[in-house]
């Protein structure tokens, strides 16, 4: 095994409401897409529905059906909307407080308040960051969230930053070939 692969590089850190919020915005920006797909498709079925319903108890009145089915649609796409962002931005206790995460050979490991978590190289779907973050995400749709205020200097963000590059890269060199 190479000697990076040996390293093991450690960080805690309180992870706050701030943090947690943050992480919120970043994952519904990078999901814009699907979110505005989500919506389009409620829309569509609230709008057919009520237009069916509003054409069935009055045929005549086909554009007070379709006003009033435009309404209904809209109406109910913002509430749903509106309870989702409320949902995402509600912060349960238990994803607060301190945080240890660890890089090693073996995968990423991270300690919070109600659990202790390993997961390995393989399952890291995706590294990346912003200003103030680092975000590991994985294959199950969870994430590690490292604030880079954690630590103490850029020599150890770095330090940190590269250990997890070389380990992951490393493991998914030897990640067999898939079989056709």
């Amino acid at each position: 095994m190479p000697a990076e692969q040996n390293t093991v590089v450690e960080v805690s850190f309180t992870f706050s409401r701030e943090d947690y919020l943050h992480y919120v915005d970043f994952w519904l920006k990078r999901r814009r897409r699907s979110h505005q797909k989500w919506l389009l498709q409620r829309f569509g079925l609230a709008l057919g529905a009520s237009l069916v319903l509003f054409l069935l108890l009055n045929p005549q009145a086909v554009g007070l059906a379709v006003a009033l089915a435009l309404l209904l649609a809209v109406s109910t796409t913002w509430s749903l909307r509106r309870r989702q962002l409320r949902r995402y931005k509600h912060v349960r206790q238990e994803f607060l407080g301190e945080r240890t995460t660890r890089i090693s050979a073996e995968g990423l490991f991270g300690r919070y308040s109600l659990q202790e978590i390993l997961t390995y190289w393989l399952a890291v779907t995706e590294m990346t960051e912003d200003d103030n973050y680092l975000f590991f995400f994985t294959a199950s749709n969870g994430v590690n969230v490292v604030p880079k205020r954690a630590f103490p200097d850029a020599n150890s963000l770095e330090q940190f930053r590269e250990a997890a590059k070389s380990c992951r890269n490393s493991s998914h060199s030897q990640q067999p070939p898939k079989q056709p």
